[in-house]
């Protein structure tokens, strides 16, 4: 994810997110998220992160 921090392409999640939202498989996209939120909770990032992850689960489960 090197180029990601200096601009050169989108994040990974992003474009994961993109391609699964394509293809519309609302499992995988829950599956995703979960694996976010796994990421951000080992590697103990910031809080914002994480809520988003949250706030894309909850949209998620309301069909969306």
């Amino acid at each position: 994810m090197v180029g990601a921090r200096f601009g050169c392409r989108p994040p990974r999640l992003q474009v994961l997110r993109a391609e699964i939202r394509t293809v519309g498989i609302v499992a995988a996209q829950t599956t995703l998220e979960l694996a976010a939120a796994s990421y951000h909770a080992v590697r103990s990032d910031d809080t914002a992160p994480a809520a988003a992850v949250h706030e894309r689960l909850i949209d998620l489960a309301r069909g969306g």
